[in-house]
C-alpha cells in the first residue's frame, strides 16, 4: 500500500522503517524539519526520498522512504492508509493539519487510539471533510526508540492489537485495510473498547508515581521498567488493572481483557498483546534507560488521556475506581498540574450524561 505516517517520534520512525521493509510505499510527515532532516538522502533539501536504518527483533536493514516531508498534503496524496503513531496529546493538532486534505476512500488510524477518534471526528466534520472511518488501536505496535540521526531500534512488536473504527458500523471494512499493514490486528467492538485495552495505562502511570524518588534522583540513568518494577509497584499495577476490567465488564465489553498478568507472568505472555517474553525484552534491551522527569509523557499522556478515561468510564458504568482516582491525584501533585482535566473528558466530546447503552450506540 501507499501509507502516510504522520509523526517523526519513536512510533512514527518505527512504523515508517518497519512498513517500508515490508514493501509498502511510505510517505513520512513531520511538523518540524529538524526532526527528520537526517533522513533525507539529499541533504539540505526541504523534502524528498529518505533512508532509515532499522534494527529490529524481526529483521533489520536500510529502509527506503519514498517521501520525507513537512508538507502534509503531499504526504496524504494517494495514501490508502494514514497512520498517526504519536502521543495522544498531539492527535488533535495532527487532525487539524490533515483535515483539509483527507479524501473519500482513505482510512485514518490513531496508534494508540486513546479515544482520539471521537475528537478527530468533530475536527473533520467542522472542516467539511468526508466521513472517512477513524480507527484506533489498543497500543502502538512497537516498543521502540529512535536516535537523533536516522536509526530506529525496535525491541518488541505486537502479537495482537485490537482495533475499531468510528463509527463502529464500519469496523469490518476499516480493519481490513489496517490488517494489510498489520496482520496481527483483530477487530474490537468500538473505540472505547479499544481505549480501555491500552496496556500502558496501568504500567506507565504506576511506575512513574511509585518511582518518583529514583526518577528525580538518577535522571537519565534510570530504567523504571528494569529497576522499578518491584512487588509493591506490581500490586498497584494489578489494582488499577482490576478496576479497568470491572469498568469494561460493566460497560458490556467482554473478554479478552488482556490482563496485566499477560505481560508480566511468563506463563501467560502468549495470551498478551506483545506475546512471549514481552517484559523480558523491555527490561533486557536497555532502551528504556533514559531521561525521565515528572513532566514526561508517561504522565501527560497516560494519566491525562488514558487513566482519567478509566475513571470517567467508571462513573458512567457506576463502578468505583479508588486506586485509579488516587493515582491520578498523586500524579497531579507530583506533576504540579491537574492532570484529570488536562486531557479529554466526555463532556468536551459531547458524550456526557449518557448511559452505557446510549454511549455505545452513539459510538456505533
Amino acid at each position: 500500500m501507499r501509507i502516510a505516517v504522520l509523526g517523526t517520534g519513536n512510533g512514527g520512525m518505527a512504523a515508517a522503517g518497519h512498513l517500508a521493509l515490508e514493501g509498502h510505499e511510505i510517505r513520512l510527515w513531520g511538523r518540524t524539519r529538524a526532526n527528520f532532516a537526517a533522513l533525507l538522502l539529499e541533504q539540505g533539501a526541504g523534502s524528498g526520498r529518505g533512508r532509515l536504518e532499522v534494527k529490529s527483533i524481526e529483521h533489520s536493514g536500510d529502509a527506503e522512504i519514498a517521501l520525507v516531508t513537512d508538507d502534509i498534503a503531499k504526504a496524504l496524496d494517494g495514501a490508502e492508509l494514514i497512520l498517526v503513531p504519536a502521543p495522544a496529546y498531539s492527535h488533535d493538532d495532527i487532525a487539524l493539519a490533515f483535515a483539509p486534505h483527507v479524501r473519500e476512500g482513505q482510512v485514518v488510524t490513531f496508534m494508540p487510539g486513546n479515544f482520539s477518534s471521537v475528537s478527530a471526528r468533530r475536527i473533520l466534520d467542522a472542516a467539511g471533510a468526508p466521513p472517512i472511518p477513524l480507527l484506533g488501536t489498543a497500543t502502538l505496535p512497537y516498543g521502540a526508540r529512535r536516535s537523533p540521526g536516522r536509526e530506529v531500534v525496535i525491541a518488541l512488536r505486537t502479537a495482537i492489537n485490537p482495533a475499531a473504527a468510528l463509527p463502529a458500523s464500519r469496523n469490518s471494512e476499516a480493519v481490513a485495510v489496517l490488517k494489510r499493514a498489520y496482520p496481527e490486528v483483530v477487530e474490537a467492538s468500538d473505540v472505547l473498547d479499544v481505549a480501555l485495552l491500552n496496556p500502558n495505562l496501568p504500567i506507565h502511570s504506576s511506575l512513574m508515581v511509585t518511582n518518583a524518588g529514583p526518577i528525580e534522583h538518577f535522571g537519565e540513568e534510570y530504567d523504571m521498567h528494569a529497576d522499578g518494577t518491584t512487588p509493591a509497584t506490581l500490586r498497584v499495577i494489578y489494582s488499577i488493572d482490576r478496576e479497568r476490567i470491572a469498568v469494561r465488564e460493566a460497560l458490556g465489553y467482554g473478554a479478552p481483557h488482556y490482563e496485566q498478568e499477560t505481560y508480566y507472568d511468563k506463563s501467560r505472555q502468549g495470551e498478551g498483546l506483545f506475546g512471549r517474553a514481552a517484559s523480558t525484552l523491555v527490561e533486557e534491551s536497555g532502551l528504556w534507560r533514559e531521561r525521565l522527569s515528572m513532566d514526561h509523557r508517561y504522565l501527560d499522556e497516560d494519566i491525562a488521556y488514558g487513566v482519567s478515561l478509566i475513571s470517567e468510564a467508571g462513573r458512567v458504568a457506576g463502578v468505583p475506581t479508588p486506586t485509579t482516582d488516587s493515582l491520578i491525584q498523586v500524579a497531579s501533585v507530583l506533576r504540579g498540574l491537574e492532570l484529570r482535566g488536562r486531557g479529554r473528558n466526555l463532556a468536551m466530546l459531547g458524550l456526557n450524561g449518557l448511559s452505557p447503552e446510549q454511549l455505545r450506540a452513539k459510538l456505533r
